[in-house]
């Protein structure tokens, strides 16, 4: 098979994975995630708005960004994923599942989203949004990816207190 093809089926998959944790956790239990798709998950709970629109449209200011910083590949399965990501949030919008014990709710989240994204990086993706500037980061002034990641995941659930109760942000930012 095509490596181009195994790759794109790869971050098809993943990204159809994330949209589904994300809805099936996150929306229906009201909590926070890190990065661009917190931010989003934020507006729709402050505005009502489209998470998958809304990540997709954040993203936007970002490729232009990653195309200068990933590389022809690495932008391409980019802009890919974060299509689908995008997509499968819509697409899965009306399917939660509510759970009483958001420790449980968030772990659950973390875990669907972590393997999501694993197989994104794995073949070659990456979910866009922070990852783009932390991406930049590490090319321009040194900082590993992981510490970037973490200061912009924190950044937006620090920011999540404005909309969510303590608990709720605590709970999204240990499983992020």
């Amino acid at each position: 098979m095509n490596e181009h093809l195994k790759n794109g089926a790869a971050i098809f998959a993943g990204s159809a994975i994330m949209g589904f944790g994300i809805n099936y956790f996150n929306t229906a239990n009201g909590l926070a995630e890190g990065g661009i798709t917190g931010v989003s998950l934020l507006l729709k709970y402050m505005f009502g708005w489209e998470t998958g629109i809304t990540n997709f449209l954040l993203n936007l200011p970002l490729f232009f960004i990653g195309w200068k910083v990933l590389g022809r590949r690495s932008f391409a399965y980019t802009i890919f994923a974060t299509l689908m990501f995008s997509l499968f949030v819509y697409v899965f919008r009306n399917i939660h599942f509510v759970m009483n014990d958001l420790l449980l709710a968030s772990l659950y989240a973390g875990v669907t989203l972590g393997v999501g994204l694993g197989i994104v990086f794995r073949f070659g993706g990456t979910s866009g949004g922070t990852d783009i500037l932390a991406q930049m980061l590490k090319k321009y002034l040194g900082w590993p990816i992981g510490r970037s990641v973490f200061i912009f995941d924190s950044f937006t659930i620090i920011l999540s207190l404005i909309y969510l109760d303590r608990e709720r942000c605590t709970r999204s930012w240990l499983s992020s």
